[in-house]
């Protein structure tokens, strides 16, 4: 069998179409089978999840979210990866970084782009939706505060794999390591291979509500790819980005003064949050352009100088 790369862009973006696809329907149907048998919960009570809901309902439904999150991204990046290339963690970009002082600047600049982000999010949320959009926005939420609900060691822990490990594993596979080199290739452009894997990023998490939020941490976590050449450093990124919110709630609960800080809605606090995080996230990014040591121009290349690539060349070349 031949290696995907070998195969035209139009299939092999089929392929990795029916490889999601085949991944999400697998997992989605193993969950409503063995869902019912297991806990004695359905799929329309997890999907309906509050902070109000039972402690069981809600750790069940955060097993369910990782285990459909690893099905749909994890599993068909690295499935895609391992029969698209002889190497599955060179076609993903799982190499080190070229310095690992990018590693510091890549944390100071995510950690500047949180502000950012929720600010843009504020932005978006003082502008009229419909009310679908709306209920829309409000049950998403009540998802993320049912998870980030949190009262022993066991429930970070849950937590802290649910909302950040998976997804910077798994969605970075996806979305900068296969989709971000597809779309580069494609259009022959790194920026726009960014912003493509960005829109797809956005358009998969959120409704209207919070698409130019995730767009923008999309574009940043596919720049910190491209700047670094290295996937850990996207992973890092999404990891830090996922897990300080795991981790400031937990400590939340525990400490009052700080869940009071975090609710404050003040314009002063707001104003000077806004400002730090502007300051570091462009310290994170003089930083990284310093030591920047970017993909190389070929790196969508999918073909390469191999012994074995004369097995898949045409045979009628040997009759011209």
């Amino acid at each position: 069998m031949k290696y995907f790369r070998y195969y035209p862009g139009w299939i092999q973006m089929i392929l990795f179409l029916l490889i999601c696809l085949t991944f999400l329907y697998t997992g989605v149907m193993m969950t409503q089978y063995l869902l019912p048998k297991f806990t004695g919960f359905e799929m329309s009570e997890i999907a309906g999840i509050k902070p109000s809901s039972s402690p069981a309902l809600i750790h069940t439904s955060m097993v369910i979210n990782g285990f459909l999150n690893m099905c749909m991204y994890m599993l068909s990046g690295l499935v895609f990866a391992y029969l698209s290339h002889p190497s599955m963690g060179e076609y993903l970009g799982l190499r080190k970084p070229g310095s690992y002082v990018q590693l510091v600047f890549v944390v100071l600049l995510i950690m500047g782009a949180q502000p950012l982000v929720e600010a843009l999010t504020y932005g978006i949320s003082l502008f009229k939706f419909s009310p679908e959009t709306m209920a829309e926005q409000k049950a998403s939420e009540d998802v993320t505060k049912a998870f980030l609900t949190m009262h022993s060691p066991l429930d970070f822990f849950r937590a802290f794999a649910t909302i950040a490990i998976t997804p910077a594993l798994g969605e970075e596979f996806f979305f900068r390591g296969v989709l971000m080199r597809y779309a580069t290739r494609i259009f022959r452009s790194p920026v726009r291979g960014i912003i493509f894997s960005a829109f797809i990023f956005a358009i998969s998490h959120s409704n209207l509500f919070g698409l130019p939020a995730i767009f923008l941490a999309g574009c940043i976590l596919g720049a910190i790819y491209y700047i670094t050449g290295s996937l850990w450093a996207s992973v890092l990124a999404h990891l830090f980005f996922n897990g300080s919110q795991v981790v400031l709630a937990y400590m939340a609960t525990f400490n009052p003064a700080l869940k009071n800080f975090l609710e404050n809605d003040s314009n002063a606090a707001g104003f000077i949050y806004l400002g730090v995080g502007t300051a570091l996230f462009t310290i994170g990014y003089l930083g990284l352009q310093k030591f920047k040591t970017p993909l190389p121009d070929n790196w969508t290349d999918d073909f390469r100088n191999e012994v074995n690539e004369d097995s898949f060349s045409d045979p009628t070349e040997d009759n011209k």
